[in-house]
């Protein structure tokens, strides 16, 4: 197969492959011919794909495609615990297991 051979195309978040392989063999000689056709798609989602750095390579028979992913968008909201809130924290939850320990059911 041959590059000319594979189509790849990205649209609407659908990564699409395509390929179509013909080979004829004919031997006068012997007075036969061959022939093979072969015709293949894949369509693969893809999500949170960078278009702009998208990148296909043909080599040796292999196809490589590269679809980068979008960086994340960073949140502009850091919140952070003092010691204080730590110790409070760890507090409440010793108290809750420990009141969850003295609870008992009876059917």
């Amino acid at each position: 197969m041959d590059e000319k051979d594979v189509q790849v195309e990205l649209a609407n978040g659908v990564l699409a492959i395509a390929g179509e392989k013909k080979t004829e063999i004919e031997d006068k000689d012997r007075r036969f011919s061959e022939r093979h056709y072969g015709r293949f798609e894949r369509r693969i989602p893809v999500e949170d794909v960078d278009e702009a750095s998208i990148s296909a390579a043909f080599k040796n028979g292999v196809l490589t495609v590269t679809l980068p992913k979008v960086a994340p968008a960073q949140s502009k909201v850091k919140r952070h615990r003092n010691q204080q809130q730590i110790e409070k924290a760890g507090a409440s939850r010793s108290r809750l297991s420990n009141s969850l320990k003295t609870h008992k059911c009876v059917l």
